[in-house]
């Protein structure tokens, strides 16, 4: 069963000043979860409940983020994984600091505590690749 911390505690939103083209929307929070479809779970339920008005909703991220996961694992190391999809009507890009309270087992059998979570639209390539580098940056600053 997934377990989502109190927003009011452990969510952050704000805007990503040196990403390039639009805004970025990121949100930090702490979870339970007991798989990976458990965290994509849950991911997808925080975006759909903070895209009011967009045409993309939780399945959508859902089913990107595991399209994405079974072409190959995201999982990056030392306990981390950075989670990224296109997402088909998306506005906006998302990232998403997800902290594991206890280790979720990724593919490859990598135990992973951390994710660093990219959404963006299908046509915001350097964005991606911006926001790629700064969740690898995050990572490594922690």
């Amino acid at each position: 069963m997934t377990k989502v911390a109190d927003k009011r505690n452990d969510t952050a939103q704000r805007e990503m000043p040196d990403s390039p083209g639009r805004g970025v929307s990121t949100h930090e929070f702490c979870m339970d979860a007991g798989t990976i479809t458990d965290v994509f779970r849950a991911v997808a339920a925080t975006v759909d409940s903070s895209l009011e008005g967009s045409e993309v909703d939780g399945r959508a991220v859902h089913d990107a983020l595991v399209k994405r996961e079974r072409a190959g694992s995201t999982a990056v190391g030392f306990g981390s994984a950075i989670p990224h999809a296109r997402v088909e009507g998306l506005n906006e890009s998302i990232l998403l600091d997800v902290k594991l309270r206890t280790p979720v087992r990724w593919a490859e059998g990598e135990d992973v505590q951390r994710c660093m979570v990219i959404l963006v639209p299908p046509d915001a390539h350097d964005e991606h690749l911006a926001l790629t580098a700064r969740a690898v940056r995050k990572l490594g600053e922690d």
